[in-house]
């Protein structure tokens, strides 16, 4: 049996993004592996940043310091597959460097770059390079096929069980709260909740730039570590699922994690979401309008027993799924390597 590939991951270590996540998935598979963290790409002044994202096509400050980084340590200890997440800080001539060290390339592109608060061109140039481009999202396939991307495979999201753990938040609101969202206060969001919170004002928001807006920023209490989140989650009588529109999603990351932590979920209905989650009712009920999910959360509210039967089904469903980290580090060595013996543990 051939050893397992050498694998070097590119991303963000925080505790909540994919990048930190396929990095312990890598630890826990027992991988040689390499990370690169790629907010030493956005290391700058405050101003200096801002300029950069506006006038420099959303370039970092230092993409030229990282990628030459990148690129002289990968000649120096050669890996076999470089794992890319989102927009990894590398131009298409340092793409094509690190491909001639020999090592196979894979993004997995966990944001829409056709997004327009996201476009880079820099990047889309650089995407034919990539061996293998990987998207969660159905709606994005085309696009990477018509930028000349030579295989393109979806990839769902899925959860960091090292994250599954929890902590009662150091404060919480005094006034009573029955439905929990998780999630960027995007426009298209705000809308919804400007609508939902009269029919259903017993709301609370987790995340940021809610604070951004007259309509939400009552109910928000800001961003959360994971534990906290975790913990919201468990109590919370439901939790709410909203896809990001200018994102063009179908499903998000909260989809698995909150099914994961145990949570009751009234999912917005997409044909990704009724994939994971099959019919409405088996595992979690489904809305397509503000009105549709205060009534159906106004209805689990006040069913306990409904509630837990759906939390545990989706919970279940989830865990025997396969949809770890880790599950979905083995699908993109699979994939991009043609490696298919790592281990289940």
């Amino acid at each position: 049996m051939s050893p397992p590939p050498r694998v070097a991951i590119i991303g963000q270590t925080g505790i909540s993004n994919v990048g930190g996540s396929l990095e312990r998935a890598a630890r826990a598979l027992g991988l040689v592996s390499r990370f690169f963290d790629m907010s030493e790409a956005f290391r700058a002044p405050r101003w200096l940043r801002a300029i950069s994202w506006r006038w420099r096509d959303r370039r970092p400050p230092n993409m030229r310091r990282f990628a030459e980084h990148v690129v002289d340590a990968l000649a120096r200890e050669p890996v076999d597959l470089v794992i890319g997440t989102g927009m990894p800080p590398l131009e298409r001539a340092a793409v094509k460097a690190i491909r001639a060290t020999g090592a196979r390339l894979a993004n997995f592109s966990t944001d829409d770059p056709w997004n327009p608060g996201l476009r880079a061109q820099w990047f889309i140039d650089a995407l034919p390079e990539w061996d293998h481009v990987f998207t969660p999202r159905e709606a994005n396939v085309g696009d990477f096929r018509r930028a000349g991307c030579r295989a393109v495979h979806r990839l769902a999201f899925g959860y960091d069980d090292a994250l599954l753990v929890e902590r009662t938040p150091a404060a919480l609101p005094a006034r009573r709260w029955t439905v929990l969202f998780v999630g960027g206060g995007d426009k298209d969001r705000r809308d919804f909740f400007a609508d939902f919170r009269a029919r259903v004002p017993e709301t609370l928001l987790v995340g940021s730039y809610w604070e951004r807006w007259r309509e939400t920023r009552d109910l928000s209490i800001g961003g959360r570590v994971p534990q906290e989140v975790v913990w919201l989650t468990r109590r919370a009588p439901v939790n709410l699922i909203l896809i990001r529109r200018a994102n063009r999603d179908g499903h998000v990351m909260r989809s698995f994690e909150a099914a994961a932590a145990g949570g009751c979920l009234v999912v917005e209905d997409t044909s990704e979401h009724r994939a994971i989650f099959g019919a409405d009712g088996e595992s979690v009920r489904y809305f397509g309008s503000p009105d549709e999910a205060a009534r159906i959360c106004k209805e689990l509210v006040a069913d306990g027993e409904q509630r837990q039967r759906l939390a545990t089904a989706v919970r279940r469903r989830i865990e025997a799924g396969g949809h770890t980290y880790r599950d979905r580090l083995r699908e993109l060595i699979r994939v991009s390597t043609e490696f298919n013996d790592i281990g289940s543990t």
